[in-house]
């Protein structure tokens, strides 16, 4: 009974919990923008690339959820905006070259679900404070789909 995981089911019939892929933002987009750099374009070719892979070996991608996050430089409610246009350009670009899915939603989660938190930064200030908050700044696209 319950969700059916590798580590509860020997034999799963029904969706799992791929495991998810991280990008960071400064791969994809410049600070502080929600426009693909060709450096992100390339990063989700090759993600398309690996899905489409994947399927053609069996795996069925049923549901992907792509989620943006920002650091906590400025403003929650454009931080959140950043954070829902940026998972809305990664979902819109993996839908329009191929992502073997039915299924792709996005949102946004601002800089509520830090990696590194604000104090670990501190007293730093400017490029320093960006530099440091990077890891912050991420696309996570997560995948339930059925395995071969």
């Amino acid at each position: 009974s319950g969700p059916c995981t590798e580590a509860t089911c020997p034999v799963c019939t029904g969706p799992v919990p791929l495991p998810d892929v991280e990008l960071g933002t400064d791969v994809l987009f410049n600070f502080n923008e929600s426009a693909l750099l060709p450096e992100g374009r390339a990063a989700l070719d090759r993600l398309i690339q690996s899905a489409k892979d994947r399927a053609a070996a069996g795996e069925v991608f049923s549901d992907v959820k792509v989620i943006g996050h920002t650091d906590q430089i400025g403003e929650a409610g454009v931080n959140q905006q950043l954070s829902v246009a940026r998972a809305k350009a990664v979902s819109d670009y993996l839908r329009a070259n191929g992502f073997p899915s039915q299924t792709i939603t996005y949102e946004g989660r601002g800089a509520s679900e830090p990696v590194v938190p604000l104090s670990a930064c501190s007293p730093k200030a400017g490029q320093a404070l960006i530099d440091c908050l990077q890891r912050n700044r991420r696309v996570v696209v997560q995948m339930t789909g059925t395995q071969p």
